[in-house]
């Protein structure tokens, strides 16, 4: 029975926590003493995004491929820092990333899959984020600019509310030590 929960935990990475629990209170008033299918949750969760949630379902319900997503390389050239990150496991996601700058400045980005038409309002409450050019779920890598350089650079975090199912969170943490240009995992 914890597939049904992690499902819907991950819903909400995907969508926003705040419009899955506004969906959810929908779904709710709509099917109550009815009798729904699995593609009736999906609608209403779908009009309530606005985003294509085929393929998450597809995905989690109907295949057995796991979340894995890594900080591949950073490099820093001509003023700018270039972030590769990379979709390890089968599962797509959409990824949350955060860039904290030597100086406390935070810089949020939401990269959104291109099969999900659209992105999610809100990381969190608090949080505001820069929407990036979606990620074609069958490209592995995915190349972020960011126009600052390296050395502006303390740490890049991938899923930084930990919301994600990654099976390996080891590689979505990343540590600039000053003066180094590039950091590639080996």
């Amino acid at each position: 029975y914890s597939k049904g929960e992690v499902l819907v935990a991950q819903l909400g990475y995907v969508i926003g926590n705040d419009v899955r629990d506004d969906a959810m209170v929908k779904y709710y008033d709509t099917w109550k003493f009815k009798h729904p299918n699995p593609n009736d949750f999906k609608r209403i969760m779908e009009m309530e995004s606005g985003l294509e949630l085929d393929w998450y379902f597809q995905y989690f319900v109907n295949s057995t491929h796991y979340i894995d997503y890594g900080v591949k390389e950073v490099i820093g050239e001509n003023g700018k820092t270039t972030v590769i990150m990379e979709k390890i496991g089968l599962m797509p996601m959409p990824v949350d990333l955060v860039i904290t700058k030597n100086n406390g400045d935070t810089h949020c980005y939401n990269i959104p899959l291109q099969m999900m038409r659209g992105n999610k309002g809100k990381m969190d409450e608090y949080t505001e984020f820069s929407v990036s050019e979606d990620w074609a779920w069958t490209h592995p890598e995915y190349s972020l600019e960011l126009p600052f350089d390296i050395s502006e650079v303390a740490s890049i975090v991938i899923d930084p509310m930990e919301q994600m199912a990654d099976v390996d969170k080891s590689n979505n943490v990343v540590d600039i030590p000053e003066g180094v240009k590039y950091y590639g995992r080996p």
